[in-house]
């Protein structure tokens, strides 16, 4: 089923692609699964009145972070999903 298969045209044996499999098997895309759930959440965060978490999403903790490079953050992935429907000036 997802392993290979004889190309008709060439009659050479072949690995099926993503986009193949997923018109075969007519699965929704997982990440624009993800990126749907992600800002249902941060919409759902932002209107809540739990007053930690407003304190998290407001204010910027205090300390040192670890060397290297920086990870990236919950809130920087919602504004890159938020950019890539085209909304937002950030």
């Amino acid at each position: 089923m997802y392993g290979p298969m004889k190309d008709s045209s060439s009659n050479e044996w072949r690995i099926r692609t993503n986009n193949e499999l997923g018109l075969l098997f007519q699965k929704p895309n997982i990440l624009e699964t993800i990126r749907s759930r992600r800002l249902k959440w941060a919409g759902h965060a932002w209107r809540s009145q739990n007053p930690l978490l407003c304190i998290v999403l407001e204010k910027d903790p205090a300390g040192k972070r670890p060397l290297g490079s920086p990870r990236m953050r919950w809130e920087d992935l919602v504004k890159k999903d938020v950019s890539a429907l085209g909304g937002g000036s950030d």
